[in-house]
């Protein structure tokens, strides 16, 4: 499975936003993606951590999907994000790495990763 980083997140914990930071893979994201504290977070595993806002280069701040705190034995805490769009063929899965180093306020490195499978005939690159 191929992985490629499309951007971070740092915590700013001010007007609402706990996280922010630019996000960018292909045509779909260039812009800013900002979690918020969803207002039921762990009141019961139904309800996300955060709720996603993107913000397109030169748009307006829009809903955007979700994203839940997880950790794994293996690899320690991360974020796992959805994100879907009327106008995107499919919904975008990412994920969000805490970076080594400031442990109280680290950096997220967002991965986006290929899902396993063939690609739809549409994707699929013309043969020449």
């Amino acid at each position: 499975m191929s992985n490629i980083d499309c951007g971070s997140l740092t915590r700013i914990d001010r007007g609402g936003i706990d996280l922010k930071g630019p996000i960018r893979l292909g045509a779909r994201l260039d812009g800013v993606l900002a979690l918020i504290k969803h207002p039921r977070a762990g009141t019961s595993g139904d309800h996300p951590d955060y709720l996603a806002e993107y913000t397109p280069q030169g748009g307006s701040p829009r809903p955007a999907g979700a994203a839940w705190n997880k950790h794994s034995d293996r690899i320690g805490g991360f974020i796992s994000i959805s994100l879907d769009d009327p106008d995107w063929p499919s919904p975008i899965n990412l994920t969000a790495f805490p970076i080594k180093g400031d442990q109280d306020n680290p950096t997220w490195v967002i991965v986006w990763s290929r899902p396993r499978g063939p690609r739809a005939p549409e994707q699929d690159a013309p043969l020449a």
